[in-house]
């Protein structure tokens, strides 16, 4: 019984994970090393911390996915102080994303 739910929220999520997935390798993949260190690495100072609070704020993916996202981000350059704001302002529209959430949690 558990596999098959287990496998009925896979099917749910696949399409949005995959979405995401491709969404993130194609920035990476256009957006090199040392674009993403000068947009948001450590020495980015305030203009970074700027960018990094307003992609947050506009950027509607569920939690699954930012901490891989923001794992990939930090391996490619960007700062840890600027991860954690775009993870803290991402996280804060929570309220916007809950009904996604709740729909692939399955929770009713």
């Amino acid at each position: 019984m558990a596999l098959k739910k287990a496998w009925i929220s896979f099917e749910r999520i696949l399409h949005e994970l995959i979405a995401i997935m491709l969404f993130v390798g194609l920035l990476i993949a256009l957006l090199n090393p040392e674009t993403i260190s000068q947009l948001l690495g450590e020495s980015s100072g305030i203009r970074g911390l700027m960018t990094a609070s307003i992609v947050g704020s506009i950027t509607l993916i569920p939690g699954f996915v930012a901490f891989p996202t923001a794992a990939i981000l930090v391996e490619n350059g960007a700062g840890i102080t600027q991860i954690a704001l775009f993870i803290s302002t991402l996280m804060m529209v929570g309220v916007a994303t809950f009904p996604v959430e709740k729909s692939i949690s399955g929770a009713d």
